[in-house]
């Protein structure tokens, strides 16, 4: 069996923000440190009858509840999310630099909050997505 060659790290991944137009062009909105899970898991439905001796189950939607990220502070990068509340944005999920490795794109609506911390540790922000569209996978 031979080892993938398409395994990559999480260098180079970006959350963007889009511009819209024909095609829709994406910039850096800033420096993350983590990033969710983009894609959801299906809920169950059950589906077991009298009949059955286990329950059984068909996929419903996807849940895809609000996005949170993790960025260090700076008063620049805050400042800029702070300015995206309360419209809703063209966002992206990038792997390597312009998607090379995978584009997960989707609209929502930006908040930010500071993370509360002790002695000696770094500023955080977080970044939370109230998505208001599916998340597509684009592939190169």
């Amino acid at each position: 069996m031979a080892l993938s060659t398409n395994i990559t790290s999480t260098v180079k991944t970006y959350l963007m923000k889009g511009t819209a137009g024909t095609p829709i062009t994406y910039a850096k909105l800033c420096d993350i440190k983590d990033y969710p899970d983009l894609i959801g898991a299906p809920e169950a439905l059950e589906t077991t009858t009298l009949s059955n001796t286990q329950r059984t189950y068909i996929e419903g939607l996807k849940n895809n509840e609000q996005l949170t990220f993790t960025a260090n502070y700076t008063e620049s990068d805050f400042s800029t999310l702070k300015a995206l509340a309360g419209t809703e944005q063209l966002l992206a999920v990038d792997f390597g630099d312009g998607g090379a490795e995978g584009r997960f794109t989707f609209s929502g609506y930006v908040s930010v909050s500071i993370i509360g911390h002790g002695v000696n540790e770094v500023r955080e922000m977080s970044i939370i997505i109230t998505p208001t569209t599916e998340i597509t996978f684009v592939g190169e």
